[in-house]
């Protein structure tokens, strides 16, 4: 996904980057090591691709909720967060930290 959407020329603090949460393809079945999901960027350090792998319970529960991918783009003024459930997403404004 990551090369079929950002340029090779995009700066990664660009609002073209993007920020791609993906889990894979037994994401939410009960199968040793399936809660992991990537997270994948254009890397400022490297300035190519570059990705981590978590696993905790929010893979499980973001395919629970029918995504598979999630891509994040552009630049937010102020601090947001992303809501997500089920049908309903919502970027809400952080008021405190």
């Amino acid at each position: 996904i990551l090369w079929e959407e950002i340029s090779s020329e995009t700066n990664p603090f660009d609002a073209d980057n993007k920020l791609i949460f993906a889990g894979g393809p037994l994401q939410g079945h009960p199968v040793p090591g399936s809660a992991k999901f990537s997270i994948i960027s254009k890397s400022p350090l490297t300035n190519t691709y570059a990705d981590s792998a978590a696993g905790a319970r929010w893979g499980p529960l973001f395919k629970r909720a029918g995504y598979d991918v999630l891509v994040i783009q552009g630049k937010s003024e102020n601090p947001v967060y992303i809501y997500i459930e089920d049908d309903e997403v919502k970027i809400s404004a952080i008021i405190t930290f």
